[in-house]
This record gives structure tokens, C-alpha cells and sequence, in this order.
């Protein structure tokens, strides 16, 4: 009786706060208020395989299909959630975020075999902790029981940020940077990369490319945010 006591005392002194707007949480609120929750910019096109993420990768890598959650723009609740997603350590918001978008797109994970998230330089994850792509596949993994391989792509050099590159800068820093590790039992699957924003498509494209050198694959893109 006394843990829940005291969890209410410090609720008071320290009270939660919604990552979005910053209004304290209710009960049963976990990191976002339902009202932002709620109004949350849905990317709501239904065709995954005509639509504007699409359109990022036509030309450079054949998918069966690829969508995105919501739309990304600076200064709105959308970065708010990238940013504690990514610096601010909180990985289970990231898990939290993933059941959430999975639990809306049900139907998009039909036919998928497994998912790959996009995956950071084993120095950087050590840094942040964790790898939020990572993260965010876990939570969808929750929701749809497809099994995640996440060392299928290796990230070969620890590169800078993209987030102040322009778009051809993006597409230079990701030249040689991922190769594909040992993918016997992945001929013939159907495999989904997961990741936390798309934008240029730059850093997507250079994954896709490695997991296209698996015979027989077929190939699809989610991420949670979309920036184009």
C-alpha cells in the first residue's frame, strides 16, 4: 500500500508531462495526452504502393509497398516526439509510439515476413543507448509478432548526423556505409525496413540496396515519420 502512496506523492511534486504540449498527464496517459495523440498529422493515403513515400524511392529500389505514419514538420508535435524518441532516452516511448502505429496500419504488415530496422554505428547506439529504429520495431513486433533481425544490415563507419545536411550531402554521407551480413534462410522473403523518419530517403535507399542482394527478396519501407 505504501509504493502507490508515494508513486501519488511524487506524481504532485514531479508530475508527468506530456512529451507534445507539456500539459501533465492523466491517469492512464503514458508519455503523450490523448488530445495530442488524437491530433496527430496521420500521413492518410491507403494505397502503399502509390503515394508520395513511394514516390521517394520509384527509380532506385523496387519495393511492394511503403507508407509512413505521420507527417513530419519542424516546430510541431511530430518533432517533439523524434526528439525524446532520440535524445532523450526514453526507448519505451519509442516501443510505446511502434504498437501505437502498428495497431493503426494493421492491414500494411499482410504478407510481411520479417523486419529489419535501420541500424546505427555500434559506437553511436553505445552512446544513445539504445537505437530507436530498433525501438520502434520492437513496439510494432508487440502488435504483429513478425521477428526482427536487426544485424542483417551492418553499419560499416560511424558517420555524422544528417539532421543539418542539405540533400546532396545526405546522399554522399551514405555512400558505402551499410553492407549486408550473412542472410542464408532470407531468400524469397518478404522483408520490411523500419525507420524513425524518412526525409530524402537517402539513408533507406542505402539499406534497401544491401537487403537487394538477397535472391528472390522482396522488399517494403515504414517508417514513422515523413518528412518530404
Amino acid at each position: 500500500m505504501k509504493i502507490p502512496i508515494l508513486n501519488s506523492l511524487l506524481d504532485l511534486v514531479f508530475p508527468k508531462l506530456c512529451v507534445c504540449c507539456g500539459g501533465v498527464l492523466m491517469e492512464g496517459e503514458e508519455n503523450i495526452c490523448l488530445t495530442c495523440l488524437y491530433t496527430l498529422p496521420r500521413v492518410v493515403e491507403k494505397d502503399y504502393t502509390d503515394n508520395k513515400v513511394m514516390e521517394i524511392f520509384l527509380g532506385r529500389v523496387r519495393l511492394e509497398k511503403a507508407m509512413s505514419w505521420c507527417h513530419f514538420d519542424k516546430e510541431t508535435k511530430v518533432q517533439n516526439i523524434l526528439h525524446h524518441i532520440k535524445y532523450k532516452g526514453k526507448s519505451k516511448f519509442a516501443n510505446q509510439i511502434g504498437e501505437i502505429m502498428a495497431r493503426e496500419m494493421l492491414d500494411f504488415f499482410v504478407d510481411i515476413d520479417a523486419i529489419v530496422p535501420v541500424p546505427l554505428h555500434p559506437k553511436k547506439e553505445k552512446m544513445r543507448g539504445y537505437n530507436q529504429s530498433k525501438e520502434i520495431a520492437r513496439g510494432v513486433q508487440e502488435v504483429v509478432g513478425l521477428p526482427i533481425f536487426s544485424q542483417l544490415i551492418e553499419r560499416t563507419r560511424f558517420s555524422e548526423t544528417q539532421t543539418h545536411k542539405n540533400k546532396e550531402e545526405r546522399w554522399k554521407n551514405t555512400e558505402g556505409l551499410f553492407t549486408l551480413a550473412p542472410n542464408d534462410g532470407f531468400e524469397g522473403k518478404h522483408i520490411l525496413l523500419i525507420d524513425d523518419v524518412l526525409t530524402t530517403g537517402s539513408t533507406a535507399i542505402a539499406c534497401l540496396k544491401c537487403l537487394e542482394q538477397i535472391p528472390n527478396v522482396k522488399l517494403s519501407f515504414l517508417s514513422l515519420a515523413f518528412g518530404g
